[in-house]
């Protein structure tokens, strides 16, 4: 049987559904007796209460017990004819059912994952990464002299950049290194007449892949 129950009392209601520990409760508060007709949850078949507690079914045999000769003639109590009046058919609601028990396994799953969701993420192992610098310098001229003073760049090698993302590299960072160039120098080697031109020296790009 499960662990849900209707119960019937003495109007015979159908009351329900409850735990073992309310039928047994009810029946020491004396609301139900040994024979009050119990079903099942999920079922349509309707037991005397007796046949589920085991105390009941010690209490049931000894009053089954047969009688003594003295009080063979004795009219029984008002409880014992009531239990021997038959109960009537009563059927429980078909849409009540109890939980098969895939859906058990499948509750008790969902909770295990749930609770160990937290602890998935840290198990995962950590990443590792190398890392390459690759340097392009400027087209400028040189820092000192006439040619201080020209506009400078700094060129990408575009066959470098493509051959660097088939081998999986990634561009993660770029900076920019100056530089300060002087078209006229003193002779303690001071700027003169011609303010100092700053100009980009290199380009450093870094790149990143997964470590193999």
């Amino acid at each position: 049987m499960g662990n849900q129950f209707y119960y019937m009392n003495e109007k015979s209601k159908v009351t329900g559904p409850c735990t073992t520990l309310q039928l047994m409760a009810l029946q020491k508060s004396g609301q139900l007796t040994d024979t009050s007709p119990v079903c099942a949850e999920g079922t349509e078949e309707w037991v005397e209460l007796w046949t589920i507690f085991p105390a009941s079914r010690i209490r049931a045999s000894k009053s089954a017990a047969p009688p003594d000769p003295e009080s063979a003639g004795a009219t029984p109590p008002p409880a014992a004819q009531a239990a021997s009046t038959p109960s009537p058919a009563v059927t429980v609601p078909a849409n009540v059912r109890p939980a098969s028990s895939a859906q058990a396994a499948l509750i008790i799953l969902l909770l295990f994952a749930a609770l160990a969701l937290p602890y998935i993420g840290p198990l995962r192992p950590v990443p590792t990464w190398e890392y390459k610098r690759v340097v392009f310098p400027s087209n400028g001229d040189g820092r000192i002299g006439p040619g201080a003073l020209r506009y400078s760049t700094v060129p990408l090698d575009e066959k470098l950049l493509s051959q660097l993302g088939a081998e999986g590299w990634e561009m993660v960072g770029t900076y920019l290194e100056m530089e300060t160039a002087f078209p006229n120098l003193d002779e303690n080697e001071r700027p003169r007449n011609f303010q100092p031109n700053v100009r980009p020296q290199s380009l450093t790009v870094l790149f990143k892949r997964p470590a193999r």
